[in-house]
């Protein structure tokens, strides 16, 4: 008999909504953190287990998504952060990527 693991995913997001939809969505195959922060995404990501994979909003009161990844990514270089956010510009893609986003995802649907 094995056992499998579920992945860990953290995702960050200071809109209670979304982390509602994102957990629902994603509870049956995931093991779930939330952190409404990027603060708590940081003391979060340092709890055991290591989060396989952080879904990060970029824009966040108190500490936004972008200095968040680049503290994680120098805490934990191997864990892959997909960057969320209702920006859909080059620049926050390009940032994002520069400092180790692993991708990055628009939450603005698609008209037409």
């Amino acid at each position: 008999m094995t056992i499998s693991k579920k992945e860990t995913l953290l995702i960050v997001d200071d809109i209670a909504g979304n982390l509602e939809i994102m957990s629902n969505i994603l509870l049956p195959d995931y093991d779930i953190k939330v952190a409404k922060s990027g603060r708590k995404a940081l003391e979060i990501a340092q709890t055991m287990p290591l989060p396989d994979l952080i879904l990060l909003d970029v824009i966040m009161p108190e500490m936004d998504g972008l200095t968040a990844l680049k503290e994680i990514k120098s805490q934990f270089p191997r864990v892959k952060v997909l960057v969320l956010s209702m920006l859909n510009d080059y620049i926050h893609f390009e940032k994002a990527k520069n400092l180790g986003a692993s991708g990055f995802m628009s939450k603005r649907g698609r008209r037409g």
